[in-house]
């Protein structure tokens, strides 16, 4: 008997909970061409994660400031393995055997906190990019690495021959808006609140090389490490019949455009949410 489990993980919780959770894709007319300059979701040519631990386990792992993964039973479980996810494609990345006989009510993805997206986008009208280029209907990523407390980036180039890059997203606060250097009075927030995601919840921290919870200490150097936990409303259930687990991933609208407030400018092609789907056979 086959089982199909998609895991919605939001790899850009730090964005404002609106935006992980519209996942609304972008308007397109007939020729495929985005119609609606908006927050809407795209999807990229490349997303870039290197995972470190995926797990089901049988409680929530993540509850101290040091994770106990004592409940889960491990598919992936190493130094880092680069997940390049293309569009369209699956990636099947070395799984442990086969979990006890059991049902997991918690999914379980230890990722870097570091992200990189490539992507083009058609329009139906001429844009800018905040990274220059002549300005068009077709709009690229382009190299370079967001701090989220560096100034807005300007990493999207408008023309019409791409040359699109890897932009990446460095993830080291939960926050929307405001400064978050603790050293000059900002707030650091390392903890994402809970949202609703298909099959259940998740929420999700940021945490260093040692998985220990970060703390306002942390930033934002010693930040390399995201958690993130899926509830399941009902468990990934694993039996005698269970001969072995496929996983895939989905990163069909994975990507964010965000937008100059005040210029309209595309400023970067930011992460959102992706899915990994995992079979039991």
């Amino acid at each position: 008997m086959t089982n199909t489990y998609k895991l919605l993980f939001a790899a850009a919780l730090a964005l404002a909970p609106a935006v992980v959770l519209a996942g609304t894709p972008c308007t397109r007319d007939g020729s495929g061409a985005i119609t609606v300059t908006a927050q809407c979701a795209t999807t990229p040519q490349a997303y870039d994660v290197t995972i470190y631990k995926l797990g089901l386990c049988t409680a929530n792992p993540a509850l101290a400031a040091n994770p106990d993964f004592s409940s889960c039973a491990m598919l992936i479980d190493g130094a880092g393995q680069l997940a390049h996810l293309v569009a369209g494609s699956s990636v099947v990345l070395s799984a442990s055997s086969v979990p006890r006989h059991g049902t997991y009510g918690f999914a379980v993805m230890v990722a870097s906190n570091s992200i990189g997206i490539t992507s083009t986008q058609r329009y139906d009208t001429a844009q800018t990019g905040a990274a220059g280029g002549p300005g068009g209907t077709t709009c690229w990523s382009v190299a370079g690495t967001v701090d989220r407390e560096n100034p807005p980036p300007s990493l999207v180039a408008c023309g019409s021959t791409p040359t699109p890059g890897v932009t990446i997203d460095k993830l080291s606060h939960f926050s929307n808006g405001g400064a978050h250097d603790p050293s000059a009075g900002g707030t650091f927030n390392g903890l994402s609140s809970t949202v609703a995601v298909v099959g259940g919840s998740m929420n999700a921290k940021l945490a260093t090389s040692s998985l220990a919870t970060a703390v306002a200490a942390d930033w934002p150097s010693a930040i390399t490490r995201l958690i993130a936990v899926q509830t399941f409303s009902a468990g990934v259930r694993t039996d005698a019949a269970t001969r072995g687990l496929d996983v895939a991933f989905d990163v069909s609208n994975s990507s964010t455009p965000w937008i100059d407030n005040g210029t309209g400018a595309l400023r970067q092609y930011g992460t959102g949410p992706f899915s990994m789907v995992i079979t039991t056979r």
